[in-house]
């Protein structure tokens, strides 16, 4: 499985996320200020939101990596999915 998310979904995501720890996160008043700093410095098309795209679809991609890596049972033993292909 592959999962790719262009830089307006990356941004949009992001914003979903800093919105709702904001909103619900029980931070104090500078500690939200601090979130709504980096969201400023994370603007849509700027070089820190390009790169954090990138570490994104780096991450999911690392994630789902691992998690397709399945213990099978193959010729009477156990391996690794990768291992046994």
């Amino acid at each position: 499985m592959q999962l790719r998310l262009n830089q307006d979904e990356a941004w949009s995501l992001m914003m979903l996320v800093t919105a709702h720890a904001i909103d619900n996160g029980g931070l104090s008043t500078a500690g939200k200020e601090k979130i709504r700093q980096w969201q400023r410095s994370h603007a849509e098309g700027s070089a820190p939101m390009i790169e954090l795209a990138g570490e994104i679809n780096h991450s999911l991609g690392a994630y789902f990596e691992e998690s397709t890596n399945r213990l099978v049972k193959r010729r009477g033993r156990y391996g690794r999915k990768k291992e046994m292909a």
